[in-house]
C-alpha cells in the first residue's frame, strides 16, 4: 500500500512538471508579438556619396531706372511757368519751366546800350588816332600826343569787350531761366508750382530715364566675388 502511494505521488509531481514546462511556452510567444506591435514603423535611405552638392540662395533687389535726376535752374528767381505734371513723357531738349525774366531783359537793354556807346567810342578813338598820326607825321603834334591817342583806343577798345562780355552774361542767364530736360524720361514728381520764389539749385522737377531699368541687388561681398562679367543669374 506504501508503495502504491509512492506511486502516484511521482505520476501527480510528474504531471506538473509537464504542465509547467507546457505552460512556458505560450506565455513567451504572447510577450514577443507585443514587441513586435508597439515597434515604430522608420524609412531606410541608402547613401549616395557625391562630390559636391548645389544650394539655392536667393537675395532681395528692386528694378529701378537706370538714370534719375532733380531738376533744377542756375539761378535763383521766380518760377513763371511749368509745362508738364507728374507722369509726363517728355523728350530730350523740351522746355519744362520757366522762370520770370523782366529783371533779366532790362538788364540786356541797359548792357546791350552800354555796348553801342563803347563801340562809338571805339570808332570815334581810331579816327583820332589816325588824324593825330597824320599830323605827328607832318610834325604838327608831338609824339607824347599820338601816345595819348593810341592809349585812348586801347580803353576804348577794353571797355567795349567788357560791354560785349557783360551782354552775353546776360544772354547766358536768360538761357538758363528756362529748365530743359537732359534726358528722354518720364517726369515722377512736380516738386514745384507757379509763383514759387527759389533759390539756385532748389528741385523743381524729378525725372527718371523711361525705358531703360536696371536691377539693384544686394548681396555679400564674398558672394559677390564668385560672379563674372556675362553670368546669366535667375
Amino acid at each position: 500500500m506504501a508503495a502504491g502511494l509512492l506511486a502516484l505521488i511521482g505520476l501527480a509531481f510528474l504531471i506538473i512538471l509537464d504542465g509547467m514546462g507546457k505552460g512556458l511556452s505560450p506565455l513567451a510567444g504572447s510577450g514577443d508579438q507585443g514587441a513586435e506591435e508597439r515597434a515604430m514603423p522608420v524609412s531606410v535611405l541608402v547613401v549616395d556619396m557625391q562630390a559636391h552638392y548645389e544650394i539655392a540662395r536667393g537675395f532681395t533687389g528692386r528694378v529701378v531706372s537706370r538714370r534719375a535726376v532733380d531738376l533744377a535752374f542756375d539761378n535763383g528767381g521766380i518760377i513763371n511757368q511749368i509745362t508738364v505734371d507728374n507722369g509726363a513723357r517728355i523728350e530730350k531738349g523740351q522746355a519744362l519751366a520757366f522762370l520770370d525774366t523782366d529783371r533779366l531783359m532790362a538788364r540786356k537793354s541797359e548792357l546791350a546800350a552800354s555796348l553801342a556807346e563803347a563801340e562809338a567810342n571805339l570808332l570815334l578813338s581810331r579816327k583820332t588816332v589816325e588824324r593825330i598820326r597824320a599830323l605827328y607825321k607832318q610834325g604838327h603834334v608831338t609824339e607824347q600826343r599820338l601816345d595819348d591817342a593810341i592809349a585812348d583806343t586801347d580803353m576804348a577798345l577794353a571797355r567795349q569787350t567788357s560791354a560785349a562780355a557783360a551782354l552775353n552774361s546776360i544772354e547766358v542767364d536768360l538761357e538758363k531761366a528756362v529748365l530743359r530736360a537732359p534726358f528722354d524720361g518720364i517726369i515722377s514728381r512736380r516738386l514745384r508750382d507757379e509763383g514759387s520764389i527759389i533759390a539756385a539749385g532748389t528741385p523743381v522737377l524729378n525725372l527718371i530715364e523711361g525705358g531703360s531699368l536696371e536691377a539693384e541687388v544686394g548681396m555679400p561681398l564674398d558672394f559677390s566675388h564668385r560672379l563674372q562679367s556675362g553670368d546669366h543669374v535667375p
